[in-house]
């Protein structure tokens, strides 16, 4: 992918961050909306899924470390 396929994307409308940031909280997001089941959808990662979502440790160590980058939340279930 080069810079043009970036504007080209962009210019689409749809917002690729966001769709990046939500597939990384739950990959089955497409899925999900495909199948109109989207009140299903987490959007708060917790801090004991980096295994299951198969987070590598870097990407992990830096999602962690930037304040309000993704919404977290702590074992108890709670925004932390």
């Amino acid at each position: 992918m080069d810079p043009d396929d970036v504007v080209e994307a962009l210019s689409t409308g749809v917002p690729l961050i966001s769709l990046g940031h939500a597939m990384i909280v739950y990959p089955e997001w497409v899925a999900l909306v495909q199948n109109g089941r989207e009140e299903e959808i987490k959007t708060m990662l917790s801090r004991s899924a980096q295994e299951k979502l198969a987070i590598p440790d870097g990407m992990w160590d830096r999602i962690m470390s930037i304040p309000g980058w993704f919404q977290v939340m702590d074992e108890g279930g709670t925004e932390g």
